[in-house]
């Protein structure tokens, strides 16, 4: 037995819940990589369909009403949702991880259902459709809270089987539904907000089996402090992160007209198109970190970097034709707001990687003050460049602040992992054929998977 910051690793095995060994990184994230391409592909599909049936100013309203909806559960679970994911990697006994963390976690959460009224008033400013759906998005926060928790034991103990359709509904619901309400041309913003929370409780049901197996749940009061002070740690990186990511269409929904929110909601949507792929890396990565230790991640985040990088040129490049093309000629000013956000992207994917392996090596007070540095250059900036350059001064304020979140994460990844900036960042020959052959190994082993196993020989 073992101890690291004061919580208890078991040995694995049936009796104490522990979890399998680790699958295969790299088919982790291909499985994961291509569930959330299928999101990204769900987004491109129904992203014009919601910016030709709503319009600038209703898209405006459906971002505002969507950030709160996002970013509330993942700030009020308190960083719980990844410690459980940490201890569940090292073995600690699940009835005792999820009957101490899930307990605190739901207490956080009823801070959205109290602060509902007051937020709904303030993000709303006298648009009645907004106000109300924030209020109930906030309201639903302790039901999206338990989701998260779920997840992080799913992440923990690398069922990902329970990830994958969770995603899955998400990218295939989401779609049948905003689809289906455009062909009845009953596509409003409240028919989409509505499919939107569908279409996460249908995917809540789907992470519902990750509380099936050994183990009563139990309180233990020795496993509640160190829980408190990693999901603490942990918390205020999701929370400046979060902020960092959402907070400029939250402030902009009270600051800017719903025409310009839509503008910087369509360009916000499309730069996150290697989202997907990052937050594949990231979730497989903090349990791998946790259990095998940081040798892989050097070349890790240098093909991350390639990937990465490599999307956001092609993406900013074809800005000029394909914002117009499928988002309809309304939206051209949001060519401009994704060639800035695209660079933003690159920074903030790199980051969100580097971070994770932080958190999976047992620091995520390391990724804590950048994440704070990024929060302050967000809030300042937003405060001086929102009101006279709107939504060009949010992209602009992002990037700033996102380089700085990457500074100063990878300042501590340096330190932490002893290897050296260009050795974590510049992508090499043989990292691009490290990620060909991993493709090509990955195929393979779909392709034996669909002919089933070689026919066994009889012994002559």
């Amino acid at each position: 037995m073992s101890s690291v910051d004061g919580v208890s690793s078991v040995v694995t095995g049936p009796e104490t819940g522990g979890v399998p060994p680790a699958h295969g990184f790299a088919g982790v994230v291909a499985r994961l990589t291509g569930l959330n391409v299928l999101l990204v592909i769900a987004a491109m599909l129904t992203g014009p369909i919601l910016a030709r049936a709503l319009g600038p100013e209703g898209r405006g309203e459906l971002s505002a009403i969507l950030a709160i909806l996002v970013l509330a559960p993942m700030v009020l679970d308190f960083g719980l949702a990844d410690f459980v994911a940490r201890e569940r990697a090292r073995g600690t006994h699940r009835g005792k991880v999820l009957g101490t963390a899930m307990p605190i976690a739901i207490c956080f959460s009823l801070l959205g259902v109290l602060f509902a009224l007051p937020l709904a008033e303030l993000i709303g400013q006298q648009r009645p459709i907004v106000e109300r759906w924030v209020r109930i998005s906030l309201f639903a926060t302790p039901v999206l809270v338990f989701s998260l928790m779920l997840l992080g034991l799913a992440r923990g103990e690398q069922r990902w089987s329970i990830l994958y359709r969770w995603r899955l509904i998400n990218a295939v619901m989401g779609t049948i539904l905003i689809v289906g309400l455009a062909v009845l041309g009953r596509l409003t913003v409240q028919s989409a907000v509505v499919a939107t929370l569908v279409t996460i409780f249908l995917a809540l049901l789907m992470s519902l089996p990750a509380i099936s197996g050994p183990g009563r749940w139990r309180f233990d009061r020795q496993l509640a402090l160190p829980a408190l002070a990693f999901g603490g740690r942990s918390w205020l990186i999701a929370l400046s992160a979060v902020a960092n990511y959402r907070l400029d269409q939250v402030l902009m929904a009270a600051v800017v007209s719903s025409e310009e929110l839509g503008y910087y909601a369509v360009a916000v949507s499309v730069s996150a198109i290697a989202s997907g792929f990052v937050g594949s890396v990231s979730t497989a990565l903090l349990p791998r970190v946790a259990q095998e230790g940081v040798h892989a991640v050097p070349r890790i985040v240098r093909v991350a970097v390639l990937v990465i990088a490599s999307s956001m040129v092609l993406v900013a490049a074809s800005a000029p034709v394909s914002i117009p093309l499928v988002f309809g000629d309304d939206f051209r000013p949001a060519v401009l707001l994704l060639a800035i956000l695209s660079v933003g992207a690159i920074f903030l994917g790199v980051s969100s990687i580097l971070g994770s392996a932080l958190q999976g090596h047992g620091r995520p007070q390391d990724t804590v003050r950048p994440q704070l540095l990024g929060l302050a250059v967000t809030l300042v900036g937003l405060a001086i460049a929102l009101g006279p350059w709107g939504a060009l001064g949010a992209a602009v304020v992002s990037v700033i602040a996102y380089a700085c979140v990457l500074l100063g994460t990878l300042f501590a990844a340096v330190r932490e992992f002893q290897a050296s900036p260009r050795t974590l960042l510049l992508p090499r020959l043989e990292d691009l054929r490290w990620l060909v052959e991993a493709v090509r190994r990955r195929w393979r082993v779909r392709g034996r998977d669909r002919r089933g196993p070689p026919p066994l020989r009889e012994p002559s």
